[in-house]
């Protein structure tokens, strides 16, 4: 079974839900957390390159949440990895997205 994705739909949704909180967040932290599909957080990745920023995207476990972050930061995945944990803890506990940590 294959899925046609519309490529111009797809950039337009991500860039209204996700861009302008990337920027926000990588530029005031060095990261930003979201979740979504592949698809999606492939588009966040194209549009924050497109925009000169170099990124590493990082797909975290257990919730499989996504991360970008600055290619220049001393950024470690297991580190990533341990936040992402934690994130998925404090979800299970009923704690609000905007208070996970980042």
């Amino acid at each position: 079974m294959t899925f046609d994705i519309d490529y111009d739909a797809l950039r337009a949704s991500v860039f209204k839900q996700h861009y302008v909180p990337a920027v926000e967040s990588i530029g005031k932290i060095g990261r930003y957390w979201f979740g979504g599909t592949r698809q999606a957080a492939s588009m966040v990745a194209s549009l924050l390159r497109e925009s000169g920023m170099s990124i590493i995207l990082h797909n975290a476990p257990p919730r499989w949440e996504f991360v970008v972050y600055l290619t220049e930061s001393n950024v470690d995945s297991d580190d990533l990895d341990e936040i992402a944990l934690r994130r998925h803890e404090l979800i299970e506990q009923g704690v609000a997205e905007r208070d996970l940590p980042l």
